[in-house]
């Protein structure tokens, strides 16, 4: 797990297609020499894949590669697994302060907590915020979220200009001394 956290951190995604292609095609039967039990072996390399794809995971998501980020989902097979990787680094993908991460990441989380949503606006994302207020349903983080939406911040700026203009046309009056 450790080489393929450093692969993903470094953004490297034609090292990590590599590196994820080998991991596809291990046979567990072959490696495993503590049972017999074929579902067993499977069960055991499933786990340790989920476990590589999880470190992988935590760097892409920590340092803002979402071409990786969406490359490893695509390697996760189980719902149930995507769910609960996914919840487990979405702090990191609200941390990164980048949309893309955070897009693929939030797609595979049913409730977004109220840690993630204190994160983002304390952070003030427009781009995470707006895919942030896209996927909740919770009326109250969604009135927070939109604070610091995209369309809030282009309305305040749009006032604000008009405001200046307004200033500007006033002093304009003003006779020059």
């Amino acid at each position: 797990g450790d080489i393929f956290y450093w692969i993903c951190r470094g953004g490297l995604v034609s090292v990590a297609e590599k590196f994820l292609e080998k991991l596809s095609s291990w046979d567990t039967r072959e490696k495993s020499t503590s049972t017999n039990n074929l579902e067993e072996n499977r069960a055991l390399g499933k786990g340790w894949k989920l476990e590589i794809l999880q470190s992988g995971l935590r760097a892409a998501c920590e340092f803002g590669h979402d071409k990786l980020v969406l490359m490893i989902m695509n390697e996760v097979e189980e719902a149930k697994d995507k769910i609960k990787i996914c919840e487990d680094v979405m702090e990191l993908a609200v941390k990164s302060d980048r949309g893309p991460v955070v897009k693929v990441v939030v797609e595979h989380i049913v409730n977004i907590k109220k840690e993630i949503i204190d994160l983002a606006t304390e952070r003030k994302v427009p781009e995470v915020i707006d895919i942030l207020l896209e996927a909740t349903t919770n009326e109250s983080d969604k009135k927070r979220l939109e604070l610091y939406s995209s369309d809030n911040i282009m309305k305040q700026a749009r006032e604000q200009k008009e405001n200046f203009a307004k200033t500007d046309n006033i002093l304009m009056k003003v006779p020059k001394s």
